[in-house]
């Protein structure tokens, strides 16, 4: 290994290890007074202006907000490193405070990239399809005894996006968003400016998000697309019929290939709490 090599690789090294350091914190807080204090401080936190000193009193030195979830009553904040963790408790224990937690994927659950090719594999030219699964749940009659098919509902989908222009979805989707993100700020614009540029392209494999991907919430495992054709696939004399054909569809992107982020699934109830609508997690 050469010497540029070598400050490439420990450049990268430090960088990741303060990435690793970084952590989402969840903060239940059941005093209202006390949540509109903190978020309202956080709407003003601006480097190390006032606010930002208040902030860093009343928790903890670098912590930054990130979300205030009004529903649930609890602030998401940025956690420079387990030191700032540390006094974070000490100094507010009568809060309730919670680390994010990735849950790992199973095994099976696999990410792609994506490309001008990868939604082929939803190119469907067989018949419209009722399912076993709802024959053995005799969701026809159903249909027939309430006249309806879903219409008027709404349910959000937590899992690893949406393809929104399934042919079978594409009537159905209303909505979606991303909620989680493992990417360390800047972090490959950084390391693309050493010379040793083989770093950079490495980093495409741990990186979370896709930067070709159509929109952040895309789904580019098929895992929260399937999920969401199993509620609501539309009646278009193709593919497969949904359970609730006339149902709309949100989508919450709350897993990567990393896994799922808790932080991201609180966040995710939060905006389905204002959204008024059904959840289910993709299971």
């Amino acid at each position: 290994m050469n010497k540029t090599q070598f400050t490439s690789y420990l450049l990268l090294s430090c960088l990741f290890t303060f990435s690793a350091q970084a952590k989402k914190v969840m903060l239940k807080i059941d005093d209202s007074f006390e949540y509109q204090h903190l978020k309202e401080l956080s709407q003003h936190q601006r480097g190390n202006n006032f606010h930002s000193k208040l902030l860093n009193e009343q928790l903890a030195p670098g912590i930054q907000i990130d979300k205030a979830l009004d529903n649930l009553n609890t602030i998401v904040i940025d956690v420079p490193n387990s030191e700032a963790l540390e006094l974070l408790k000490k100094n507010n224990p009568h809060l309730q405070i919670e680390e994010d937690q990735i849950i790992p994927l199973p095994d099976n659950i696999q990410f792609s990239t994506y490309s001008n090719h990868s939604l082929d594999h939803h190119d469907m030219d067989s018949k419209e399809e009722i399912t076993w699964g709802l024959k053995n749940m005799q969701v026809q009659k159903a249909w027939e005894a309430h006249d309806n098919k879903g219409l008027g509902a709404r349910v959000m989908v937590m899992d690893t996006g949406i393809d929104k222009d399934h042919k079978d979805l594409k009537d159905r989707f209303e909505k979606g968003k991303n909620f989680i993100s493992f990417k360390p700020p800047s972090l490959k614009n950084i390391i693309a400016k050493l010379s040793f540029l083989k770093i950079a392209n490495d980093l495409d494999d741990i990186e979370d998000y896709n930067t070709q991907a159509p929109y952040e919430y895309f789904d580019s495992n098929g895992h929260g697309t399937h999920v969401a054709g199993t509620i609501a696939a539309s009646e278009n004399k193709l593919g497969v019929v949904g359970v609730a054909p006339q149902a709309k569809i949100l989508a919450a992107r709350v897993c990567g290939k990393f896994g799922c982020s808790v932080v991201g699934l609180i966040k995710a109830i939060d905006w389905a709490i204002s959204e008024k609508v059904e959840i289910t997690l993709g299971q």
